[in-house]
């Protein structure tokens, strides 16, 4: 049994909303958008080598990413022919990109807008269109599985008295030779951040080493 890990993709998403607390809590963000892209620069490819981990441990295979993918005598062939470019800057001036794991590249973000929403990943390819996509990669790839892991650090207030809650989320998608999704995995870490007493890195570093910590026991879920 051989997957292929590719694409782990980490980006910001901001609180939607017109109301006082969405707009105090898009501030707070901004005023400290550079040591958050800094964190989710320096952590990806640490998330990506933690769930090339968790699947080995959860189902015992064998994956193929990182250095190894990237030797394929037709890897860079294959990122020409799939990779969607372009498709990673947002509309976002403070968190205007979505991190991708070192020498990877997109082949299923279609857009982003404002950012990749946690789950979703964006598709707009249709079903039958991203089925044929995952089978080919499949089968240039010469792998049975394709893993898609995505992680998105978000915040929002609920009122403007509270604290601000701050959240990482994790989605992994696995889909087999033939495009089906068969199996998924997910988990959020999650504190109240008291901006002013609180160090905004050390907090946000601190819900990523967190999932780093219990990462290679997370809980893959067949959805068939």
């Amino acid at each position: 049994m051989k997957f292929a890990l590719l694409s782990t993709t980490v980006n910001f998403v901001q609180q939607t909303g017109i109301n006082g607390p969405a707009g105090v809590s898009r501030g707070q963000f901004r005023k400290r958008a550079d040591e958050i892209n800094t964190i989710m620069a320096g952590y990806v490819d640490s998330l990506h080598n933690a769930i090339a981990l968790n699947l080995k441990n959860q189902l015992g295979c064998k994956v193929l990413y990182g250095k190894e993918l990237h030797d394929l005598p037709n890897y860079q062939e294959l990122r020409k022919k799939y990779e969607l470019t372009d498709r990673l800057h947002k509309e976002d001036s403070e968190f205007p990109e979505v991190f991708i794991s070192s020498e990877d590249f997109n082949f299923i973000i279609e857009q982003t807008k404002s950012g990749v929403q946690f789950g979703g990943m964006a598709f707009n390819s249709t079903p039958k269109v991203l089925k044929e996509k995952i089978t080919n990669l499949c089968r240039d790839l010469n792998v049975k599985y394709i893993a898609v892991p995505q992680f998105v650090l978000t915040g929002f207030k609920t009122d403007i008295v509270s604290p601000t809650n701050t959240y990482f989320r994790y989605n992994l998608i696995i889909y087999n030779q033939n495009g089906d999704r068969i199996a998924t995995s997910g988990d959020v870490e999650k504190t109240d951040m008291l901006f002013g007493k609180n160090d905004l890195t050390g907090s946000f570093s601190d819900l990523v080493k967190a999932y780093l910590d219990k990462s290679k026991s997370i809980e893959i879920k067949s959805v068939l």
